[in-house]
């Protein structure tokens, strides 16, 4: 579903709020600013843009259901009824509330719902939005690995969500899973609990607007500060005029062959994000939340392209560096386009993150096929042992894709997933797939038994450094 699709995604405009009417349910946005003109005309003239509906979500305090009891109610029923006829069911409990604020967006909430489209059409069942975000999937006929494989796809879409990312090993489930055979009793229980919340979230809304206050999403504190909007606007100012010089950094990527020593074919750049933090945001949790640590990298996407063409100019080997899909939207990176072509022939790889491509495919569509057609290369990175098999590189029409290394991958993948796991190799392309991260020989060890050729690493920095000396 596109943001322009005007059947999915009616907007009506009133003097002070602003009410989304989307193809489920109803959420009201409550507006604590004024949208530009240039916004409201785009709203008005139905040409609903990325850039217009970040705008309007940039100014919102509080999402909520209109009626915050009707889906709950409807599980409620669901549930009721499903007490007598529980054989081949089972139900999926998405934990969207415990994500970071940064994730709970509405295009976030939309993707992670058409996620299941797929399923939903094969097999009989149902989908509820819960008042706090929280979904629940309920199906009859499709396997526990046949939703499984759904659950996988949602739980690497999030996998950058600082709520995910900071927490210990074991400690976050996305997903939660209910066989109705065995776990009836639970579901109900759930059911019931969701719909009792509901109520009273319904009726603190309603005394919230009596008194007319508007309370901000609740975050849990965490041990330092967390980025807030004034703080990012402190930061953008002061990133206007410094010298991120000391702060930008750059790591080869390697191809060893058999029997060889590693021979550098590409070289990244990129922003120490520990750098930049201490010296503009001490103190501050700069990964709390993850929209507006969104906006950070955007800002050094545009400092990064305005010091790319000097960087080249000194280049061996292509660059890498990463990007945004928004800023490969963006006037800055015309310009900058011109002055690269006019620079240098090297091909430059563009990295992206995997929730900002599938966060907004239509746009990633169109900002692949233009740098494509400019001589761009585009990577995705950021995938693990479990996400990694799941992309089809051809597909999307990437170049390369990049693995994160971590030791738990020798033990997740042994007997036939290691096949599983060679095999998406192999499709993907040997010299396509780059194992990052790479600390310690183990990592460069296991890249070759899989069949993969290229690394990148503090390990193939020291390689380097030794082969240099």
């Amino acid at each position: 579903m596109g943001y322009g699709d005007d059947s999915a995604l009616r907007l009506v405009l009133t003097v002070n709020q602003v009410r989304c009417l989307p193809d489920r349910g109803i959420f009201r946005l409550t507006e604590n600013k004024p949208l530009s003109s240039d916004t409201l005309g785009r709203f008005q003239s139905r040409q609903i843009s990325r850039h217009a509906l970040d705008e309007l979500e940039s100014a919102v305090q509080r999402t909520s259901f209109e009626n915050p009891a009707s889906h709950e109610a409807a599980l409620t029923d669901y549930a009721t009824r499903v007490g007598q006829h529980r054989k081949d069911r089972r139900a999926l409990h998405i934990r969207l509330s415990q994500l970071s604020r940064g994730s709970q967006f509405e295009h976030h909430i939309r993707i992670a719902m058409n996620t299941f489209d797929p399923l939903l059409k094969r097999f009989e069942g149902q989908i509820f939005r819960m008042w706090n975000n929280d979904l629940i999937v309920t199906v009859k006929g499709a396997s526990l690995g046949q939703m499984d494989e759904y659950a996988i796809r949602l739980q690497f879409l999030f996998s950058g969500d600082p709520n995910i990312a900071t927490s210990e090993e074991g400690d976050f489930q996305l997903c939660h899973w209910y066989e109705m055979e065995s776990d009836y009793p639970a579901f109900r229980k759930l059911a019931e609990t969701f719909e009792s919340q509901a109520a009273k979230e319904r009726e603190r809304i309603e005394q919230t607007q009596s008194s007319g206050t508007v309370n901000s999403l609740d975050n849990s504190a965490a041990a330092v500060e967390p980025l807030t909007p004034i703080l990012l606007e402190r930061f953008e100012k002061a990133l206007g005029t410094a010298d991120l010089s000391p702060m930008v950094q750059q790591q080869m990527i390697c191809a060893i062959p058999k029997g060889g020593e590693p021979q550098a074919v590409m070289e990244e750049y990129f922003v120490s994000i520990a750098a930049l933090q201490k010296k503009f945001l001490p103190g501050v949790n700069c990964l709390s939340d993850k929209w507006l640590f969104q906006r950070i990298c955007q800002r050094l996407d545009y400092r990064m392209l305005t010091a790319l063409p000097e960087l080249v100019q000194k280049a061996t080997v292509p660059l890498s560096i990463n990007i945004n899909v928004a800023t490969l939207l963006s006037p800055e990176f015309l310009k900058f386009d011109e002055r690269y072509q006019r620079l240098t022939e090297l091909p430059l790889i563009l990295e992206l993150q995997s929730i900002d491509l599938f966060g907004d495919m239509g746009a990633y569509i169109f900002a692949r096929d233009f740098v494509h057609e400019r001589g761009y290369r585009l990577a995705l990175d950021g995938l693990d042992q479990m996400t990694f098999p799941l992309i089809d590189r051809r597909k999307l029409k990437l170049d390369f894709q990049k693995i994160q290394w971590n030791p738990e991958i020798l033990s997740d993948i042994r007997a036939n997933k290691r096949e599983e796991f060679i095999a998406a190799v192999n499709k993907t392309g040997a010299t396509r797939v780059i194992l990052c991260r790479c600390d310690d020989q183990r990592a460069v060890e296991f890249g070759k038994s899989v069949g993969i050729s290229l690394f990148q690493g503090r390990h193939l920095d020291q390689m380097l450094r030794k082969k240099a000396a």
